[in-house]
């Protein structure tokens, strides 16, 4: 157990640390923005959010061809994928961003500034996205420095650029600005070093030969759903309880989801392992996920604890009112559903494409609930708490279906 444990702690340094970083940039706006600002600030923020989730698959797909197909071919179907993802994401953001010209925030920001920031935004989380598939070539081929040059690498450039963009401009320019071009600095020498180290690994056939373009198909579908569920719900809430709600909501998220993307990144090796495993490994898989979910639930216990610390204490430096409720239910939601992290990577690496559509599919539908009456009551709040409940309802129906389906994906292996 303890073995595993480091392994997963090396494997999400990068990532982790990269995480502490880009996590204070959405709510280093509060100190410096307007609240209308601020508010365009999270908008931006879940651009570059549902932006990085929706890869069209182009994390998994490397993990799942890593060793069957030729290095460079995977990276660059990979890469395409996940920018292609990004680059959708910023036109519906524009989109979107139609329907609120006639709120508070479309009238404060106006329409072609807050329509040049989200597709720079977008354009920016492309490059993070790309670089996010080189990362994950890093943990497959066990060059860690790749992975941490590519993840806290880039976030400790793209903070130094934000704030210094936001201390000397106060404008919510800042935040897409200093992606994009800390992202570029980065992007051309870590793909010249990813195809390099991609090629020191030797090609066996572990993964059945389906069309990467139907894996890619149902990835993109799970994705955008999934993204959907996490993302959309400050959209929503921006558009019925207005700015000032939706500052506060922000805060509370942020800090919320915090224990949750711990979790999934700690899980990530669990992916890179199951990659590589043949028919015969049965019983290591089954223990693989069975030590490296009750791990993440031990250590769920602290991350949670200290992170509504941390809430407790940002609103107290920012006088701020913390609504206590909300960051604990959310928190509990949130982490819930990152003990799937091992089982949901380990289907996705052995081309299990849809492992998580049943379960955020049900999630979709409490969530949409809670909105419908919120519509009908004309307040966030049914919706606030049918999200919750979806997130918390959603694990136990993951766990019934997909062990079995990670079990079956891999006893079809040759």
């Amino acid at each position: 157990m303890a073995t595993l444990t480091r392994r997963m702690l090396t494997g999400a340094s990068g990532p982790l640390a990269s995480f502490v970083v880009l996590f204070a940039l959405p709510l280093s706006g509060a100190l410096f923005l307007t609240i209308e600002n601020f508010a365009f600030w999270s908008i931006l923020a879940s651009v570059s959010s549902i932006a990085l989730s929706l890869d069209f698959g182009g994390v998994a797909l490397i993990s799942a061809r890593f060793y069957s197909d030729r290095r460079a071919l995977a990276l660059a179907r990979s890469a395409a994928l996940s920018g292609g993802g990004s680059l959708l994401v910023g036109l519906l953001g524009i989109l979107a961003w139609l329907l609120y010209q006639g709120t508070d925030l479309g009238t404060a920001i106006g329409f072609w500034d807050g329509a040049a920031a989200i597709i720079t935004m977008a354009a920016a989380a492309a490059v993070r996205s790309t670089l996010m598939v080189i990362s994950q070539i890093g943990l497959l081929s066990d060059t860690l420095l790749l992975r941490n040059l590519t993840t806290a690498g880039h976030a400790l450039v793209a903070a130094s650029l934000t704030f210094i963009l936001l201390f000397t401009t106060n404008s919510f320019w800042a935040l897409p600005l200093g992606w994009l071009i800390s992202g570029l600095i980065l992007l051309v020498p870590c793909y010249i070093w990813a195809l390099r180290a991609g090629e020191t690994t030797a090609l066996i056939e572990v993964a059945p030969r389906s069309s990467w373009i139907r894996f890619a198909g149902v990835r993109t579908v799970s994705t955008i759903l999934g993204t959907c569920l996490l993302q959309a719900d400050r959209w929503v809430i921006g558009a019925l309880g207005g700015p000032a709600l939706l500052a506060i909501y922000e805060v509370a998220w942020r800090f919320a989801t915090l224990p949750r993307f711990l979790l999934q990144n700690l899980a990530a090796r669990i992916g890179s392992d199951a990659a590589s495993m043949r028919f015969d490994q049965m019983a290591s898989l089954r223990s693989l996920l069975r030590r490296s979910t009750a791990i993440l639930a031990v250590l769920a216990i602290p991350a949670m604890a200290g992170c509504l610390t941390g809430y407790v204490l940002f609103m107290w430096l920012t006088g701020g009112e913390p609504d206590f409720a909300l960051a604990i239910a959310m928190t509990i939601a949130f982490t819930l559903v990152g003990l799937t992290a091992p089982t949901s990577f380990a289907g996705a690496s052995l081309g299990v494409a849809g492992i998580d559509l049943p379960y955020i599919g049900f999630s979709i539908i409490v969530a949409t609930v809670g909105l419908l009456m919120s519509l009908g009551a004309s307040s966030p709040l049914p919706f606030i708490f049918g999200y919750i409940a979806a997130f918390i309802a959603s694990v136990p129906v993951f766990f019934l279906y997909a062990p079995r389906w990670v079990l079956a994906a891999l006893s079809a292996r040759g």
